[in-house]
Order: C-alpha cells, then structure tokens, then sequence
C-alpha cells in the first residue's frame, strides 16, 4: 500500500470503522470520507485530520490478529505499543512515513538536517537593540573601584537617592581592604544625610561568621533609620551568585558569578537610563519575593517601639545581651533579637529571622564580657516609661 486511501481503507475494514463514524470524529461528511477512500480526495491539509483519524483507528485496534497485522504494515517488531505511540506512528504512516521504531524515527529526522546551514553574513537583526557604553571593572579591586565610582557620582549629584542593594556574592571584596570598607560606610552616611533611602536584600544563607560581619558593618546605617532590610526566605542551592546595586533613575552596578569563583569576575557600571529601569524592575521582582529582615521603630514615643520592647522583654527563655556601637543586642535564646539605639532618637531592630539570631547569639557568647540582663531589662522600661 503506497498511498494514503489505501492505508485508510484496509485501516478502517481491519477495525471496522464505518464512514459516518469517522465523519463525525473529524467534522466531515460521510460522503466525503468515501471519496477520500477510493482516492478521489486527498488527505485534507492540516495535521487536525490526521491526528484525530489515527487517534479514533488506534483505540480500535484492540484484538490480537488487528495488532499483529498494522504491525507488519508499520515494520514494527516487538509488542504493540501504548495507544497514544500508536496513535502518532499511524499517523505518519498514512502521511506517509513508516519508520521501523521510534529510534529509527529520531536518527532520520537528524540525517535530515543539512550538514552546512547556509549563512547570510549578519543573520540577525539588530536594529532593535540599543547601543551604550558600560564601565567594566575587573576582580576584586575592580569591584571596589566600581562600587566607589557608582557611590561617588551619587554624592556628588547632591541628591537624594532610593538604593536598593542585593548581593550573595563572596563578600571577601567588601571586607578584605579596611580602608574600603570604611570608605563604603562614609559614602553610605553622607547618601544618607541628603535624605537617600536604602533598600536591602540581605543574603541569609551565609556562615555565621560572614553573616554577623554583615550585621557590624550595617548597624551604624540601620541605626540612622534609612534602612529597609529584607531576606529570601527559601533556600538556594549556592551555584550561580548575582551582585546588583541600583540607584533609582540613575545608574546600576551588576556582577554574577559561579561558586569558589572569588576575584574573577567582571562588573558592569551601566548610566544609560533604559537598563537602570530594566535592572530596577529586575531588583522589585526579586523583592516582591522576600520578607523584611526586621520590624523598625523610631523615634522614642512612637507606640510600635514599646510594643516591641515588651514583646520581646515578654518571651520565654535566658536573655543574652551586649553592647556595640552605641547599640543594645540582645538575644532571647536564639529565638529572636533585638539592637537598640539608646540615645536619642531611639531606634529598635527586632530580628526573627532564625540564622540571622543565631548569628547574633554566637556572637554574644564568644565575648568575653557582655552586658548585664538585669541592667539591659531596666534600660527597656526606661525607654517605654515603665
């Protein structure tokens, strides 16, 4: 059988599929599914026909001798396959195609594409795209420059900026150069000072070390009260690692890295104000899957700072507390946290996140001395009036 009315034809005597039957499966009429038979018609266009006739013939063929004689029509050894596989090679075999297995299907349909594609010599369209230049900066040492760059031309706008900062990248070139770090943190006041506003997604998945090395070098900027600390609740699997510093409307720093690739990377410094927006919308879609860090209340008086205080003054467990910067830290049994700002005007971080208390807490039990509880709770009343 060389042609699709014949195929058809023994198809429908084997299973004993009448016109109208089949008319009415695939919307035609009888009388055309007739002439389709006796090779009057061809095959209408479309896979629709095709698909739904050998769909009705293959949940038909349900008796031994039917399989076994499609079987050898198909070249197919071995047993009859499941109905939906039938289903698809009684379809290419009535479009025309008889393939001995699925195997044999695949390596034609690679046989069949050409060795040498032919190329035209620019192949893609590029007048969609926007030409600008980036910055780079190279390493460690080449991030620390970018960062400054990207933190100096903001100072120098004299302007107020909303930053929103993310990075779970090997934070070694923050930390490993003293003067850096302090540099970051004058840059970072000074924003402040005009009124910046700072938003933060703080990567939780860190050693406790690395992570209560984050907290010390945030706590003067969480004390001014600009701060808008958040985390990613879930974990991930610590393979691909992503910086991003945006200032809204204004520029973007961006780096990626894979693990244990410490020093060797490329950061991108980018002005042109279409992909500052892109990278900002990229930043709130990640924010808009965190949580806050901490709950914040400020100045003294403000009624949510006592709620806190009592809160925590009110949860079970050993207080440990100790003192930083000006600060209270006090940790309730690694259950949750506080840092407060004692001098005017009060500011209370409560912490639930569990590494990030944990973190606090190791911290805590590895100084030598730390605040008295006795003198920590009075120092709460205190503030609260009580």
């Amino acid at each position: 059988m060389k042609n699709a009315a014949e195929k058809l034809d023994y198809l429908m005597k084997l299973t004993g599929l009448q016109n109208a039957a089949l008319g009415r499966a695939v919307s035609y009429d009888a009388s055309y599914i007739s002439r389709i038979r006796s090779g009057k018609r061809n095959l209408p266009s479309g896979q629709g026909f095709l698909d739904r006739t050998a769909a009705l013939l293959a949940s038909r063929i349900r008796e031994d001798y039917q399989k076994e004689a499609v079987a050898g029509q198909l070249g197919l050894d071995g047993p009859w396959p499941e109905e939906k596989e039938a289903a698809a090679l009684l379809a290419d075999w009535l479009a025309g195609e008889s393939f001995r297995d699925p195997v044999e299907r695949m390596i034609t349909a690679f046989a069949a594409v050409p060795v040498h594609l032919q190329e035209s010599e620019d192949p893609y369209d590029a007048s969609s795209g926007l030409r600008t230049e980036a910055t780079l900066f190279f390493g460690n040492a080449g991030k620390r420059d970018g960062v400054t760059a990207f933190l100096r031309a903001l100072c120098r706008s004299g302007k107020a900026h909303r930053l929103l900062l993310f990075s779970d990248e090997d934070m070694s070139w923050l930390y490993e150069d003293p003067v850096f770090a302090r540099s970051w943190t004058e840059l970072m006041q000074e924003l402040i000072a005009v009124g910046s506003r700072i938003c933060i997604v703080h990567s939780v998945g860190r050693d406790s070390n690395e992570m209560w090395e984050a907290v010390q070098k945030w706590v003067p900027l969480y004390l001014s009260g600009a701060v808008e600390p958040w985390y990613y609740p879930r974990l991930r699997d610590g393979i691909y690692h992503r910086t991003l510093f945006v200032a809204e409307g204004h520029s973007a720093l961006a780096a990626d890295s894979v693990r244990d690739q410490q020093g060797d990377t490329v950061s991108l410094l980018l002005r042109e104000p279409a992909a500052v927006d892109a990278l900002t919308r990229e930043f709130e879609a990640y924010l808009s899957l965190c949580r806050p860090l901490m709950e914040i209340a400020h100045p003294a008086g403000n009624a949510a700072l006592a709620d806190i205080l009592r809160a925590f003054r009110a949860r079970p467990g050993r207080l440990q507390a100790g003192r930083l910067l000006g600060a209270l830290v006090c940790v309730k049994e690694d259950s949750c946290a506080l840092v407060v700002k004692t001098a005017a005007p009060v500011v209370v971080f409560s912490i639930m996140e569990p590494r990030m208390v944990a973190a606090m807490g190791e911290y805590l039990r590895s100084q030598p001395e730390g605040a008295d509880p006795a003198s920590v709770l009075e120092e709460m009343n205190a503030l609260i009036g009580e």
